[in-house]
């Protein structure tokens, strides 16, 4: 289920940023790092998604050495689905197009 839902905050992200090919502005960084909190709050206002989907929306960019968004959590403070999460959009990310994506990783795959 939170595969479907864990990118829903992006809805609440003006489309020109999220779409834009070259390099984002700090506000616009910020604001698509804004997606997570969007999620977990859309998902917790329409009350019918258990607190584990709300968390993979709102923690699927943390990363487990506090390097990630939105509040820099560490391996320990994070939900254990949220990581298989952030491991399976890191996979997507390298495998899709998308317009911000500088060396597709299957491209690098076959050097």
């Amino acid at each position: 289920m939170a595969r479907c839902f864990y990118d829903i905050g992006k809805v609440k992200v003006v489309e020109d940023v999220l779409t834009k090919p070259g390099a984002l502005t700090e506000e616009e960084y910020r604001q698509i790092q804004m997606h997570t909190v969007y999620g977990y709050q859309l998902l917790k206002e329409e009350g019918s998604f258990s607190e584990d989907i709300c968390l993979m929306a709102l923690e699927h960019h943390e990363r487990e050495d506090g390097t990630g968004y939105p509040y820099k959590k560490t391996a320990d403070q994070m939900n254990r689905y949220s990581k298989i999460i952030a491991v399976a959009d890191v996979f997507h990310a390298m495998t899709s197009d998308r317009v911000y994506q500088v060396l597709p990783f299957m491209m690098f795959l076959k050097k």
